[in-house]
């Protein structure tokens, strides 16, 4: 006889943040060799004026740039999502729960930045930081909106435990 469980955020996470890790901190292919151990601290020096070009229509950014910062925020949109439900299933306070997903994002993101730091195949980027939080704080939006839209995990509800609003009784 199996036993259904029911699905929990918190679980999923940690298999998202051990993805995350041995996408950022695991040489590929595509690794430039940092010997000197430099790093970008000036936020978006490196990429800003290109990706401000394209957002103004002023002029075209490469398509490497705009996968980069898409990717970085990409990157950490289910890490936010996947937490946010998580402390929202422990009785966080949405917008609490916005603000130590965000922050969770940036303290993790700075740490992999921190490591990349030590590493000789990797690059350390200060933009990385701030997109990943970008992208940590849009996914705890996004599961805001799921849970006040009732499409998440809906299907597993009952009728009868389906709130009925003030003006529909």
């Amino acid at each position: 006889m199996s036993v259904k469980r029911a699905f929990d955020p918190l679980r999923c996470l940690i298999l998202i943040s051990v993805l995350v890790l041995g996408l950022t901190l695991l040489p590929t292919p595509q690794t430039k060799t940092n010997k000197s151990g430099k790093a970008n601290l000036i936020p978006f020096r490196r990429h800003g004026p290109q990706l401000m070009c394209t957002v103004t229509r002023s002029c075209r950014a490469s398509p490497e740039v705009v996968a980069e910062a898409v990717g970085n925020v990409g990157l950490f949109l289910p890490f936010g999502t996947l937490l946010c439900l998580g402390l929202r299933r422990r009785r966080y306070g949405p917008w609490l729960c916005v603000l130590l997903t965000a922050l969770v994002g940036l303290v993790f993101s700075l740490g992999i930045e921190m490591a990349q730091f030590r590493m000789s195949t990797r690059y350390t980027d200060i933009d990385d930081v701030i997109l990943n939080g970008s992208g940590a704080l849009l996914g705890a939006l996004l599961a805001l909106a799921l849970r006040r839209g009732g499409a998440v995990w809906s299907p597993a509800r009952r009728w009868s435990e389906v709130p009925i609003s003030p003006r529909h009784r």
